[in-house]
């Protein structure tokens, strides 16, 4: 305790210390592309704004090389950089793992992409077998009509020629007849 008085009182009588006035933001906080003033800042990032404060602690001479653990010494002085420091390291961790969720999704969006062409390829595979198969199956459909009309045509004419005849052979006796009857003799 003895060793964070002196230290205290050293830092009180500094002439060199600085203050943080309200105005005192990081140019590239300040230029955060943040054109439609929503807090995003493109790519699925959004940009955290930090409402400044008049501070009247005075900043640690140490500030980002303090070492100093003592909840009190961080109420009595400021530590700008030590906090922008920090700040940092929370903003690169959280985009980290912002981006590992980022490239998980486009990870799913390729796999689910990939399965897709995959399964209509193979419904475009099965199509083409069965119209393939259908087209088979049409034309032996076809040639065997055909066939079975050749072949009751032909039935046809061979019964048409076998009761046929008998008739005519008939047609002509009776003409015979007729023509023995009521003919000139």
């Amino acid at each position: 305790d003895d060793a964070e008085a002196e230290e205290d009182e050293e830092n009180d009588n500094d002439a060199e210390m600085k203050t943080v006035a309200e105005n005192d933001i990081d140019e590239e906080e300040k230029d955060g592309n943040d054109e439609e003033g929503d807090g995003n800042i493109g790519n699925g990032q959004t940009m955290v704004v930090q409402q400044q404060t008049t501070d009247s602690r005075q900043v640690c001479r140490y500030d980002a090389t303090c070492y100093r653990k003592y909840l009190n010494h961080f109420k009595e002085y400021q530590h700008p950089k030590k906090v922008q420091a920090e700040s940092e390291k929370v903003r690169e961790n959280i985009q980290a793992q912002i981006q590992k969720i980022l490239d998980r999704k486009l990870a799913i969006h390729n796999a689910s992409e990939i399965a897709r062409d995959k399964i209509i390829s193979a419904a475009k595979t099965e199509m083409d077998a069965l119209i393939s198969n259908a087209k088979q199956a049409y034309e032996t459909k076809c040639n065997e009509a055909k066939q079975r009309c050749v072949q009751n045509k032909q039935k046809a004419d061979d019964d048409y020629n076998t009761n046929a005849a008998p008739i005519k052979q008939t047609e002509q006796v009776e003409l015979s007849k007729i023509q023995e009857k009521y003919g000139p003799k």
